[in-house]
C-alpha cells in the first residue's frame, strides 16, 4: 500500500525498525472532507450552471 501511495520510508543505520507508523491527513484532505457537508457550497455548485440574466444598458 504505501508503494502505492508513492511513500518511501528512510531508517537510519542498518538495523533501525519501525516501531509504529502514522498517517494523518493533510489540511487539504481535512477542508475537503469538511466541505461535502456544506450545503451553502453546494447550492452554489449547482447554480453555476444556470444562465444569469445580463444587460448592459
Amino acid at each position: 500500500d504505501l508503494e502505492r501511495l508513492d511513500i518511501k520510508l528512510y531508517v537510519r543505520g542498518q538495523h533501525g525498525y519501525w516501531a509504529s507508523l502514522r498517517i494523518e491527513p493533510d489540511s487539504i484532505s481535512l477542508i475537503k472532507e469538511a466541505q461535502k457537508e456544506d450545503n451553502e457550497i453546494w447550492t452554489i455548485v449547482e447554480n453555476l450552471d444556470k444562465q444569469v440574466e445580463f444587460r448592459i444598458d
